[in-house]
């Protein structure tokens, strides 16, 4: 019996729920191996990005080690931009690239920012994962 069919048999309470306990303390023990418990409490760490005020908006400045890369991260955020209609501004200085973006006609950030946000730091990833 699959996992899906023994949750649909569970849920109309036709099968005895102990052993889907055990397989959950089964699935646990395992996690902990592999995982052990973490030290609470946890620290979060410092955001990448800032948020700017007067207007509000967020701010970020990548670090790369070739100008190619600077290209290419450049070129598809300049691109991404024209894509969903809602324009940062990029500063390539040397091998730093900053981002700022906020919306203009609402003088903060909104959803069209943090798309921005989230875009370049997935390309930024993108280009550090090629390089290793």
């Amino acid at each position: 019996m699959s996992l899906s069919q023994y949750f649909r048999t569970a849920s109309r309470n036709e099968v005895d729920l102990t052993s889907l306990n055990r397989v959950g303390n089964i699935l646990n023990e395992n996690i902990e191996e592999v995982n052990p418990p973490l030290d609470l409490p946890l620290e979060v760490k410092e955001s990448k990005w800032k948020t700017l005020h007067d207007p509000e908006r967020l701010a970020r400045t990548y670090k790369f080690e070739t100008y190619r890369e600077v290209l290419y991260f450049f070129n598809e955020l300049y691109k991404y931009q024209f894509k969903i209609n809602h324009h940062c501004k990029i500063t390539a200085d040397g091998l730093n690239v900053r981002v700022v973006t906020y919306t203009h006609d609402f003088e903060g950030i909104t959803n069209q920012d943090i798309k921005i946000k989230e875009y370049a730091d997935k390309l930024y990833l993108d280009i550090d994962y090629l390089n290793d």
